[in-house]
């Protein structure tokens, strides 16, 4: 299921989902620019990729960006909600830059943030899902005013803008009235990975969201290519492979028919989603 965030954190979050795991159930994840709060109601999972073994997830954490697609399988039926930012926009909220969390795993009791524990306290401490969520969002409004009183201009969360992100990274520094020294520092902070990286992840994205969505059927992967700013279809293919585990064409094949492809279906609802239905749940 997934949740639209209400108007005021609307920039900062992409989306809430709450997922139903049974016992063994598996679970793919591409890699991601997204930096993601995962909070267990019930049940657990255990955590692993390529690069790692299968380790038990700590009840609450936060993960992200990724550079290589992960898996998980439910020790037991569990209950989890997990929140996904928007690039730049974790340490808007929680006060840590996103650099803390690339291609790893952090238990909140590790970071110790009273406010982050008081997320898990209210998450779990309610039985209706739909009034933890509205719980939830009022606790993180409240999160972004401290932010915003927090930070001062230098320390303020660094953004780019999509329209620019493809320039040079000398052309990126001069617009941002940085040098390329600084301008590769506070990226790397506040989005969790270096430009280079952060492109190969958008233009993936990109192309993912094209392919599962269905709006590539009238075309060729030639097209999706283009589309997604990648210079050919074999340099998609190879990212593909790279970011995804799998070419293009298998991540489609997958999505329809392997059940641990699920969260890849169940992002299509967020092109329909919309803010005035933010605590409606859409059911895959």
């Amino acid at each position: 299921m997934i949740y639209v965030p209400g108007r005021s954190l609307i920039y900062c979050i992409s989306h809430y989902m709450v997922t139903y795991l049974a016992k063994g159930q598996k679970t793919f994840l591409p890699a991601t620019y997204t930096p993601t709060l995962v909070i267990f109601r019930k049940g657990g999972v255990t955590l692993g990729s390529d690069n790692m073994m299968e380790e038990k997830a700590p009840p609450a954490y936060i993960e992200g960006p990724a550079l290589c697609p992960r898996y998980s399988t439910a020790t037991e039926n569990s209950e989890i909600i997990s929140l996904h930012f928007k690039p730049a926009m974790l340490q808007n909220i929680l006060f840590m830059p996103a650099s803390e969390f690339s291609n790893c795993c952090i238990s909140l009791n590790d970071i110790g943030n009273p406010y982050l524990n008081d997320l898990v306290n209210i998450v779990v401490s309610v039985s209706c899902i739909n009034e933890a969520i509205q719980m939830l969002e009022r606790k993180l409004n409240k999160l972004l005013v401290i932010g915003n009183e927090k930070f001062s201009r230098e320390t303020r969360p660094f953004f780019v803008s999509r329209e620019i992100i493809y320039k040079s990274t000398k052309e990126l520094a001069s617009v941002s009235g940085l040098s390329v020294r600084q301008l590769e520092r506070r990226f790397k902070q506040s989005y969790g990975v270096t430009v280079r990286d952060w492109r190969r992840l958008n233009r993936a994205a990109s192309a993912v969201m094209e392919l599962i969505t269905g709006q590539s059927n009238s075309l060729n992967v030639a097209d999706v290519a283009n589309n997604a700013n990648y210079f050919d279809h074999a340099h998609m293919c190879r990212e593909f492979r790279s970011l995804c585990g799998v070419s293009p064409s298998e991540l489609v094949h997958r999505i329809t028919d392997d059940p641990a492809y699920w969260p890849l279906r169940e992002l299509r609802k967020l092109n329909v989603a919309s803010i005035q239905d933010r605590h409606s749940a859409y059911v895959g």
